[in-house]
């Protein structure tokens, strides 16, 4: 079977840089982030100043935790869960809402093995 020939002048429709970027993060909602934001860049600059504000709440948890304070640790990532949700970063939304509970529970179970956290 003979292939089908290519029209002249067809021109594939090229991927924008954003549009290949943001298949590079499945974990955020871009519908809701660039809503939310009011547009692609606006939401991108909100992910830029999340980075930024948010990188060091991970370490800061865990350095809590080995010092024996899990309300520190439970702070820390309190800011992660709010800043994650705003920028639509759905996944670690659900990841720090998870964390948070845990810490706060009467019977932290993270706190009673931080000692495995070294």
């Amino acid at each position: 079977m003979r292939p089908e020939p290519q029209r002249m002048g067809a021109v594939e429709e090229a991927e924008s840089p954003e549009k290949r970027e943001r298949t590079a993060f499945p974990e955020i909602d871009w519908q809701s982030g660039i809503r939310r934001w009011g547009g692609e860049a606006a939401h991108w600059k909100a992910l830029s100043g999340f980075i930024r504000r948010h990188a060091g709440d991970g370490a800061l948890a865990r350095a809590a935790l080995l010092a024996g304070d899990p309300e520190g640790a439970r702070a820390s990532i309190h800011g992660l869960k709010g800043g994650a949700g705003v920028v639509a970063a759905v996944e670690l939304e659900q990841a720090a809402w998870d964390l948070d509970g845990l810490l706060g529970a009467e019977v932290c179970p993270i706190a009673e093995r931080s000692g495995e956290l070294t």
